[in-house]
């Protein structure tokens, strides 16, 4: 692997790191696991080892929660190989530096729906605006994180999983106003199935199966 090749991290779903068509094999442990989302999730920004350890080590005693610190940053940063020097770890603090092209699928995702909002704002029957929010949703594709448990990435995945859930709102609502209600339909059916207890989703799938005939 050449060290200066850009990451692709998908932490929409379980966590996944690429380097081009190479899956890294991260540590099975889910606390390391989590630990490197974390990281990754706040990229570029130290992050002090007493607030790493009371995320992920709240109840245990100083010396053993460090050592866990530690022994976990050593995990991540085998599991990174030739990319290892993107985790900085210094006596107090902690990076995951990024370098050019590394890629996040939750950047991504809310660049995406902040620019649709903001070409809405000017222009509500935009195609670019419309194209911009397929392209979001289409990232979300489980939720973040999915198999983990922590305090932290439950919190994250409940903001994103309210965003997707609004894009495919958004989306139904555009395709029916323009007419394409077979569209309408799919993105209807796909909000339908991540939120089964949304009533509304519901009624509007019978007007639409309707609308079609």
């Amino acid at each position: 692997m050449d060290v200066t090749s850009a990451l692709r991290i998908h932490l929409l779903g379980p966590i996944e790191i690429q380097d081009r068509d190479i899956t890294l094999r991260l540590p099975p442990s889910s606390t390391t696991r989590s630990l490197l989302a974390y990281l990754v999730l706040r990229h570029d920004q130290a992050i002090t080892r007493d607030r790493l350890i009371g995320v992920f080590w709240p109840e245990r005693p100083d010396p053993r929660a460090r050592r866990a610190l530690s022994n976990a940053l050593w995990q991540i940063r085998r599991a990174l190989g030739d990319h290892s020097g993107r985790l900085v770890a210094e006596q107090d603090k902690v990076t995951f530096a990024f370098q050019l092209g590394d890629w996040v699928d939750v950047e991504e995702f809310e660049t995406a729906i902040r620019r649709h909002g903001d070409i809405l704002q000017r222009d509500q029957t935009s195609p670019t605006s419309l194209s911009i929010l397929s392209q979001a949703v289409s990232l979300h594709r489980s939720d973040f994180l999915e198999g983990c448990y922590d305090d932290w990435a439950l919190l994250q995945r409940e903001r994103l999983r309210e965003m997707h859930l609004r894009g495919l709102e958004m989306l139904a609502t555009l395709h029916k106003q323009a007419d394409n209600y077979e569209r309408a339909l799919l993105y209807a059916q796909q909000l339908a199935a991540a939120d089964p207890l949304h009533e509304s989703v519901h009624r509007e799938l019978m007007r639409l199966y309707h609308l079609l005939g």
